[in-house]
Protein backbone atom coordinates (compact mmCIF):
# COMPACT_ATOMS: atom_id res chain seq x y z
CA UNK A 1 0.00 0.00 0.00
CA UNK A 2 1.21 3.27 -0.88
CA UNK A 3 1.87 5.55 2.04
CA UNK A 4 -0.99 8.42 0.58
CA UNK A 5 -3.66 4.93 -0.15
CA UNK A 6 -3.97 6.19 -3.75
CA UNK A 7 -2.60 3.03 -4.91
CA UNK A 8 -1.77 -0.52 -4.03
CA UNK A 9 0.46 -3.13 -5.38
CA UNK A 10 -1.24 -6.55 -4.88
CA UNK A 11 -0.01 -10.40 -5.49
CA UNK A 12 -2.49 -12.94 -5.80
CA UNK A 13 -3.45 -13.73 -2.50
CA UNK A 14 -3.83 -10.11 -1.71
CA UNK A 15 -5.97 -9.44 -4.59
CA UNK A 16 -8.10 -11.81 -3.20
CA UNK A 17 -8.15 -10.14 -0.17
CA UNK A 18 -8.81 -6.91 -1.78
CA UNK A 19 -11.92 -8.20 -3.57
CA UNK A 20 -10.19 -8.19 -6.78
CA UNK A 21 -9.10 -11.48 -7.87
CA UNK A 22 -8.44 -11.63 -11.69
CA UNK A 23 -7.28 -8.23 -11.74
CA UNK A 24 -4.54 -8.19 -14.70
CA UNK A 25 -1.77 -6.53 -13.27
CA UNK A 26 -1.90 -6.36 -9.56
CA UNK A 27 -1.45 -2.44 -9.54
CA UNK A 28 -4.56 -0.65 -8.57
CA UNK A 29 -4.74 2.79 -8.40
CA UNK A 30 -7.42 5.49 -7.36
CA UNK A 31 -11.03 4.14 -6.97
CA UNK A 32 -9.79 0.79 -7.56
CA UNK A 33 -7.19 1.03 -4.39
CA UNK A 34 -10.23 2.66 -2.32
CA UNK A 35 -12.42 -0.62 -2.68
CA UNK A 36 -9.47 -2.67 -2.27
CA UNK A 37 -9.15 -1.28 1.27
CA UNK A 38 -12.34 -0.79 2.14
CA UNK A 39 -13.13 -4.67 1.48
CA UNK A 40 -9.72 -5.99 3.16
CA UNK A 41 -11.05 -3.44 6.38
CA UNK A 42 -14.67 -5.00 6.01
CA UNK A 43 -13.59 -8.66 7.17
CA UNK A 44 -10.95 -7.24 9.88
CA UNK A 45 -14.23 -4.91 12.17
CA UNK A 46 -13.01 -5.84 15.26
CA UNK A 47 -9.47 -4.94 15.20
CA UNK A 48 -10.52 -1.74 13.36
CA UNK A 49 -12.77 -0.92 16.30
CA UNK A 50 -10.71 -1.66 18.39
CA UNK A 51 -7.93 0.83 16.65
CA UNK A 52 -10.61 3.31 16.53
CA UNK A 53 -11.01 3.53 20.20
CA UNK A 54 -7.39 3.31 20.25
CA UNK A 55 -6.89 6.22 18.37
CA UNK A 56 -9.22 7.99 20.17
CA UNK A 57 -7.56 7.88 23.42
CA UNK A 58 -4.25 8.89 21.72
CA UNK A 59 -5.57 11.75 20.24
CA UNK A 60 -6.70 13.21 23.28
CA UNK A 61 -3.22 12.69 24.64
CA UNK A 62 -2.05 15.08 22.27
CA UNK A 63 -4.19 17.76 22.73
CA UNK A 64 -7.25 17.21 20.32
CA UNK A 65 -10.87 17.46 21.04
CA UNK A 66 -12.23 16.63 17.49
CA UNK A 67 -11.92 15.09 14.26
CA UNK A 68 -13.35 15.21 10.96
CA UNK A 69 -13.36 11.83 9.68
CA UNK A 70 -12.86 11.24 5.98
CA UNK A 71 -12.96 7.03 5.83
CA UNK A 72 -13.55 5.57 2.93
CA UNK A 73 -16.82 4.15 3.30
CA UNK A 74 -19.62 5.66 5.53
CA UNK A 75 -18.46 7.34 8.39
CA UNK A 76 -22.15 8.78 9.52
CA UNK A 77 -23.21 4.84 9.70
CA UNK A 78 -19.93 3.83 11.29
CA UNK A 79 -20.16 6.47 14.29
CA UNK A 80 -23.79 6.12 14.78
CA UNK A 81 -23.06 2.33 15.77
CA UNK A 82 -20.18 3.21 18.30
CA UNK A 83 -22.16 6.10 19.34
CA UNK A 84 -25.29 3.48 20.32
CA UNK A 85 -22.64 1.42 22.35
CA UNK A 86 -20.28 3.43 24.14
CA UNK A 87 -19.16 6.89 24.43
CA UNK A 88 -17.33 8.57 21.71
CA UNK A 89 -13.72 10.29 23.37
CA UNK A 90 -13.79 13.46 20.55
CA UNK A 91 -15.98 15.39 18.91
CA UNK A 92 -16.74 14.18 15.66
CA UNK A 93 -17.66 15.49 12.15
CA UNK A 94 -18.39 12.15 9.81
CA UNK A 95 -18.80 13.06 6.28
CA UNK A 96 -20.05 10.94 3.07
CA UNK A 97 -18.65 10.01 -0.05
CA UNK A 98 -21.33 10.21 -3.15
CA UNK A 99 -21.49 6.76 -3.20
CA UNK A 100 -23.82 6.95 0.44
CA UNK A 101 -25.39 10.65 -0.96
CA UNK A 102 -28.61 9.40 -1.57
CA UNK A 103 -28.42 7.53 1.88
CA UNK A 104 -27.65 11.00 3.59
CA UNK A 105 -30.48 12.73 1.85
CA UNK A 106 -33.08 10.39 2.70
CA UNK A 107 -31.80 11.06 6.74
CA UNK A 108 -32.66 14.37 5.94
CA UNK A 109 -29.46 15.51 7.59
CA UNK A 110 -27.62 18.17 6.71
CA UNK A 111 -24.28 19.33 7.08
CA UNK A 112 -23.79 20.50 11.57
CA UNK A 113 -26.82 17.93 12.31
CA UNK A 114 -26.60 16.53 15.81
CA UNK A 115 -27.01 12.89 15.17
CA UNK A 116 -25.92 12.00 18.50
CA UNK A 117 -24.13 13.20 21.91
CA UNK A 118 -20.58 14.29 20.10
CA UNK A 119 -21.23 13.20 16.79
CA UNK A 120 -22.25 15.73 13.99
CA UNK A 121 -23.47 15.19 10.47
CA UNK A 122 -20.30 16.50 8.45
CA UNK A 123 -19.65 17.39 4.87
CA UNK A 124 -19.94 15.83 1.40
CA UNK A 125 -16.91 14.27 0.65
CA UNK A 126 -15.67 14.38 -3.05
CA UNK A 127 -11.87 13.19 -4.17
CA UNK A 128 -11.34 15.30 -7.60
CA UNK A 129 -8.28 14.05 -8.43
CA UNK A 130 -5.15 11.53 -6.96
CA UNK A 131 -1.94 12.46 -5.57
CA UNK A 132 1.47 13.60 -5.75
CA UNK A 133 3.35 10.58 -4.45
CA UNK A 134 0.89 8.38 -6.91
CA UNK A 135 1.69 10.06 -9.87
CA UNK A 136 -2.33 11.15 -9.99
CA UNK A 137 -2.39 14.67 -8.99
CA UNK A 138 -4.12 16.32 -11.75
CA UNK A 139 -1.36 19.02 -13.08
CA UNK A 140 -0.81 21.39 -15.28
CA UNK A 141 2.44 20.39 -16.21
CA UNK A 142 2.81 17.43 -17.14
CA UNK A 143 4.96 14.47 -14.73
CA UNK A 144 8.81 13.54 -16.04
CA UNK A 145 7.63 9.63 -15.57
CA UNK A 146 3.62 9.82 -15.58
CA UNK A 147 1.53 6.98 -15.18
CA UNK A 148 1.07 5.48 -19.04
CA UNK A 149 -2.12 7.33 -20.14
CA UNK A 150 -2.03 9.98 -17.77
CA UNK A 151 0.78 12.48 -18.74
CA UNK A 152 -1.12 14.66 -16.23
CA UNK A 153 -2.44 12.87 -13.87
CA UNK A 154 -5.59 11.10 -13.19
CA UNK A 155 -8.44 13.64 -12.93
CA UNK A 156 -11.59 11.93 -11.07
CA UNK A 157 -14.34 13.70 -12.30
CA UNK A 158 -15.57 15.60 -15.24
CA UNK A 159 -16.06 19.08 -14.75
CA UNK A 160 -19.73 18.78 -15.08
CA UNK A 161 -20.00 15.94 -12.83
CA UNK A 162 -18.00 18.20 -10.03
CA UNK A 163 -20.74 20.91 -10.86
CA UNK A 164 -23.27 18.61 -10.35
CA UNK A 165 -21.94 16.76 -7.21
CA UNK A 166 -21.62 20.21 -6.01
CA UNK A 167 -25.35 21.10 -7.29
CA UNK A 168 -26.65 18.31 -5.44
CA UNK A 169 -24.82 19.37 -2.18
CA UNK A 170 -26.50 22.92 -2.20
CA UNK A 171 -29.73 21.60 -2.61
CA UNK A 172 -29.08 19.20 0.27
CA UNK A 173 -27.68 21.48 2.57
CA UNK A 174 -24.63 20.15 2.38
CA UNK A 175 -21.29 21.57 2.81
CA UNK A 176 -18.42 20.11 0.41
CA UNK A 177 -15.19 18.76 1.49
CA UNK A 178 -13.30 18.41 -2.16
CA UNK A 179 -9.60 16.81 -2.22
CA UNK A 180 -7.49 18.80 -5.01
CA UNK A 181 -4.11 18.11 -4.58
CA UNK A 182 -2.77 19.28 -8.24
CA UNK A 183 -2.95 23.05 -9.58
CA UNK A 184 -5.25 21.49 -12.47
CA UNK A 185 -7.82 20.17 -10.17
CA UNK A 186 -7.49 23.01 -7.64
CA UNK A 187 -8.43 25.22 -10.41
CA UNK A 188 -11.47 22.70 -11.04
CA UNK A 189 -12.54 22.59 -8.00
CA UNK A 190 -12.90 25.98 -7.21
CA UNK A 191 -14.54 26.94 -10.84
CA UNK A 192 -17.35 24.30 -9.67
CA UNK A 193 -17.52 25.65 -6.50
CA UNK A 194 -18.10 29.48 -7.76
CA UNK A 195 -20.71 28.14 -10.54
CA UNK A 196 -22.24 26.39 -7.78
CA UNK A 197 -22.42 28.61 -5.13
CA UNK A 198 -21.52 25.67 -2.51
CA UNK A 199 -20.14 26.17 0.35
CA UNK A 200 -16.83 24.07 1.57
CA UNK A 201 -13.60 23.85 1.16
CA UNK A 202 -10.39 22.64 -0.47
CA UNK A 203 -8.77 19.83 1.28
CA UNK A 204 -5.27 19.63 0.79
CA UNK A 205 -4.75 22.65 -1.64
CA UNK A 206 -1.00 21.03 -2.08
CA UNK A 207 -0.39 23.05 -5.62
CA UNK A 208 -2.08 26.06 -5.97
CA UNK A 209 -1.98 28.79 -9.62
CA UNK A 210 -1.35 32.02 -8.14
CA UNK A 211 -4.02 33.64 -10.20
CA UNK A 212 -6.71 31.12 -7.85
CA UNK A 213 -4.75 32.04 -4.70
CA UNK A 214 -7.27 34.75 -4.24
CA UNK A 215 -10.11 33.31 -5.10
CA UNK A 216 -10.63 31.15 -1.59
CA UNK A 217 -11.26 34.39 0.05
CA UNK A 218 -13.92 35.36 -2.58
CA UNK A 219 -15.52 32.27 -2.50
CA UNK A 220 -15.49 31.53 1.49
CA UNK A 221 -13.60 28.38 0.93
CA UNK A 222 -11.58 27.05 3.24
CA UNK A 223 -8.42 26.00 2.67
CA UNK A 224 -7.84 22.85 4.70
CA UNK A 225 -3.86 22.01 4.68
CA UNK A 226 -2.02 19.32 6.36
CA UNK A 227 1.44 20.54 6.94
CA UNK A 228 3.11 17.46 8.13
CA UNK A 229 2.86 16.42 4.44
CA UNK A 230 5.66 18.99 3.49
CA UNK A 231 8.05 16.65 6.21
CA UNK A 232 6.99 12.93 4.29
CA UNK A 233 7.19 14.22 0.59
CA UNK A 234 10.77 16.84 1.38
CA UNK A 235 12.36 14.67 -1.38
CA UNK A 236 9.86 13.59 -3.51
CA UNK A 237 8.24 17.04 -4.86
CA UNK A 238 11.70 17.83 -7.22
CA UNK A 239 11.59 14.12 -8.88
CA UNK A 240 7.94 14.39 -9.36
CA UNK A 241 6.86 18.10 -9.64
CA UNK A 242 9.78 19.63 -10.84
CA UNK A 243 7.72 22.35 -12.71
CA UNK A 244 5.43 23.10 -10.22
CA UNK A 245 7.35 23.40 -7.03
CA UNK A 246 7.22 26.88 -6.76
CA UNK A 247 3.51 26.76 -6.70
CA UNK A 248 4.15 23.74 -4.19
CA UNK A 249 2.55 24.28 -0.63
CA UNK A 250 1.59 27.66 -0.32
CA UNK A 251 0.57 28.15 2.79
CA UNK A 252 1.50 32.10 3.81
CA UNK A 253 0.62 33.13 0.18
CA UNK A 254 -3.00 31.30 0.98
CA UNK A 255 -2.91 33.56 4.28
CA UNK A 256 -1.89 36.80 2.47
CA UNK A 257 -4.47 36.07 0.38
CA UNK A 258 -7.15 36.49 2.41
CA UNK A 259 -8.30 32.44 2.50
CA UNK A 260 -8.80 30.70 6.14
CA UNK A 261 -6.66 27.96 6.77
CA UNK A 262 -7.66 25.00 8.81
CA UNK A 263 -4.94 22.56 9.49
CA UNK A 264 -5.40 18.89 9.74
CA UNK A 265 -3.45 15.45 9.84
CA UNK A 266 -4.79 13.47 6.71
CA UNK A 267 -4.11 10.42 9.27
CA UNK A 268 -3.50 7.63 8.56
CA UNK A 269 -1.51 9.18 5.80
CA UNK A 270 0.22 11.42 8.33
CA UNK A 271 0.34 11.04 12.13
CA UNK A 272 -2.29 12.57 13.83
CA UNK A 273 -0.37 14.97 15.60
CA UNK A 274 -1.37 18.87 15.50
CA UNK A 275 2.15 19.06 17.20
CA UNK A 276 3.72 17.80 14.27
CA UNK A 277 1.70 20.00 11.66
CA UNK A 278 2.58 23.10 13.87
CA UNK A 279 6.25 22.62 14.19
CA UNK A 280 6.07 22.17 9.77
CA UNK A 281 3.93 25.25 9.15
CA UNK A 282 6.47 27.06 11.01
CA UNK A 283 9.76 25.51 11.45
CA UNK A 284 10.17 23.19 8.65
CA UNK A 285 8.21 24.31 5.50
CA UNK A 286 9.14 22.80 2.08
CA UNK A 287 9.51 26.70 0.75
CA UNK A 288 11.27 28.73 3.23
CA UNK A 289 9.70 31.36 2.55
CA UNK A 290 5.97 29.99 2.72
CA UNK A 291 7.04 29.51 7.26
CA UNK A 292 3.98 30.89 9.02
CA UNK A 293 4.37 32.18 12.49
CA UNK A 294 3.41 30.00 15.55
CA UNK A 295 0.30 32.63 16.25
CA UNK A 296 -1.11 31.73 12.29
CA UNK A 297 -0.24 28.02 13.23
CA UNK A 298 -2.26 27.78 16.42
CA UNK A 299 -5.42 29.86 15.14
CA UNK A 300 -5.86 27.30 12.12
CA UNK A 301 -5.29 24.24 14.46
CA UNK A 302 -8.66 25.55 16.84
CA UNK A 303 -12.10 26.58 15.91
CA UNK A 304 -12.98 27.77 19.78
CA UNK A 305 -11.70 30.55 21.42
CA UNK A 306 -11.68 31.10 25.66
CA UNK A 307 -14.74 32.84 26.10
CA UNK A 308 -17.99 32.94 27.80
CA UNK A 309 -20.34 30.98 25.72
CA UNK A 310 -17.71 28.62 24.12
CA UNK A 311 -17.84 25.12 25.26
CA UNK A 312 -15.17 24.30 27.31
CA UNK A 313 -13.14 21.88 25.36
CA UNK A 314 -9.18 23.21 26.35
CA UNK A 315 -5.97 21.66 26.68
CA UNK A 316 -3.09 22.52 29.16
CA UNK A 317 0.46 22.49 27.64
CA UNK A 318 4.24 23.01 29.19
CA UNK A 319 4.81 24.18 26.17
CA UNK A 320 4.91 22.88 22.11
CA UNK A 321 3.98 19.60 22.19
CA UNK A 322 3.84 18.94 25.88
CA UNK A 323 0.18 18.36 26.57
CA UNK A 324 -0.50 17.74 30.50
CA UNK A 325 -4.26 17.89 30.33
CA UNK A 326 -7.09 17.38 27.03
CA UNK A 327 -10.78 18.48 28.52
CA UNK A 328 -13.82 18.05 25.82
CA UNK A 329 -17.03 19.57 26.80
CA UNK A 330 -15.48 20.02 30.69
CA UNK A 331 -14.69 16.47 30.66
CA UNK A 332 -11.02 15.72 31.21
CA UNK A 333 -10.29 13.05 28.52
CA UNK A 334 -6.44 12.93 29.23
CA UNK A 335 -4.30 13.74 32.49
CA UNK A 336 -0.98 13.34 32.88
Amino acid sequence: MSRDLHSLWCNTPALDQAGAAGHPTGFLVEEEAFAGIRHIMSQYLDLVEHAVQAAELEAASRGLVGIVDFSSGWAVEAWQRRAASRSIGLRVEAATYPERLDDLIAMGAETGDELAENLRVGPLKIIADGSMGSRTAHCIAPYPNPLPGYPNGKPNHTRSELLALLGRAREARLRAAVHAIGDAACHDVLDAFEISGTRGSVEHAQCVAPADLPRFARLKLIASIQPAHQLEDVGVVDRVWPEAKGRAYPMLDLLRAGARLAFGSDAPVSALDPWKAIEAACHRPYRADQALTPLAALRASTRTTLGVGQPADLVLTAGPGKVLMTMLGGRITFSR
